[in-house]
């Protein structure tokens, strides 16, 4: 469920937004597919209401998914960063997200 949730998301954005098609959108799909699946555990009652990891898997998923998506949908600080392609940075950077998750 969190797949699809996380990829129809992505696929809005792609869609909509010329800035986000790029590569990053790959890991940033798959940050969020992470993150949400804790969420919907949660939501089904499969983790206690008070698990502290579903709160943390929420702010996960704003700062690893929903934050990068709107920066790049909406060219928000971008404009100020002085690299020539910051999508890329957002990619990379998203792979370093990825890579954390996977530990947490």
């Amino acid at each position: 469920m969190s797949a699809c949730v996380i990829t129809a998301a992505a696929i809005l954005f792609v869609v909509f937004c010329e800035q986000c098609r790029q590569w990053a959108q790959i890991p940033l799909v798959l940050c969020g597919i992470i993150t949400l699946a804790d969420i919907v555990a949660w939501a089904r009652g499969e983790i206690d209401i008070y698990d502290i990891k579903a709160i943390v898997s929420g702010y996960l998923l704003l700062n690893t998914f929903v934050a990068p998506e709107i920066h790049l949908g909406l060219n928000i600080m971008t404009e100020q960063l002085t690299m020539p392609d910051p999508g890329r940075w957002f990619g990379y950077m998203a792979i370093f997200n990825f890579c954390g998750l996977i530990l947490f």
